[in-house]
């Protein structure tokens, strides 16, 4: 099946799914990565997602990223051992 899902005001995504299961799994991964749209220090929905990439050949490493446009505050991410999927770096106090 496929379906078109609306994540935020910012954001739709179109998913393509074989089963309910799959299309759980789809959306609790974006929603982790993707449901940070307010700064957590101003308020502000003026936030982007920023990629950065340090080093070179082999040592090279990717950065993950949402920043405010308004305070410059960040929320990292960090990426799983296994597979391309990232999760959100949050203090004890988030």
């Amino acid at each position: 099946m496929q379906l078109q899902v609306k994540l935020n005001d910012k954001m739709t995504v179109s998913l393509e799914v074989a089963n309910q299961k799959e299309l759980w799994r789809q959306l609790s991964g974006l929603e982790e990565i993707l449901g940070h749209t307010t700064c957590k220090a101003c308020k502000s929905n003026n936030t982007k997602f920023r990629t950065r990439t340090a080093g070179e050949g082999k040592r090279t490493f990717e950065f993950f990223e949402m920043v405010c446009g308004d305070c410059s505050a960040r929320l990292s991410f960090g990426c799983h051992q296994e597979g391309d999927t990232l999760f959100p770096k949050k203090k004890a106090e988030d």
